[in-house]
């Protein structure tokens, strides 16, 4: 036996009582090396989710100047326009984003923001120009 091995035992004794060590040297006898490896392996990163719709149209609307809730209530009122008055308080944009999307759908929510975002650009109120 090298003198890691040895080192790590006697680091594991003084942690474990022998009823312990023995029951550990029983269950590393019973697996392959392949199995210890990968019980003792670091955990897998968890996949970072993808923006959801609500981040992405969000993400579209920043273009346009000043907070997220006139942003929220502008896009509020363009859906209004074609579906009646709508009872959602403008608290944050990407919140109010998924509450429309639930009502109304993906579709009809991604309409409304590129009709939002052609009236701002027609007007020209989206950016300061530099001149």
């Amino acid at each position: 036996m090298d003198e890691a091995t040895r080192k790590t035992l006697k680091s594991l004794r003084r942690t474990r009582t022998p009823a312990e060590m023995k029951s550990l040297f029983k269950a590393v006898r019973a697996q392959s090396d392949a199995v210890l490896l990968a019980e003792i392996a670091p955990p897998k990163k968890r996949p970072v989710p993808k923006a959801d719709f609500a981040t992405k149209l969000a993400a579209r609307l920043a273009v346009i100047q000043g907070p997220a809730s006139d942003k929220a209530d502008a896009l509020i009122g363009v859906i209004e326009e074609t579906h009646g008055a709508i009872d959602i308080a403008a608290a944050g944009l990407v919140p109010v984003i998924r509450r429309l999307a639930r009502r109304f759908g993906e579709k009809a929510v991604a309409a409304a923001t590129d009709d939002l975002l052609a009236r701002l650009e027609a007007s020209g109120s989206m950016r300061e120009r530099v001149t």
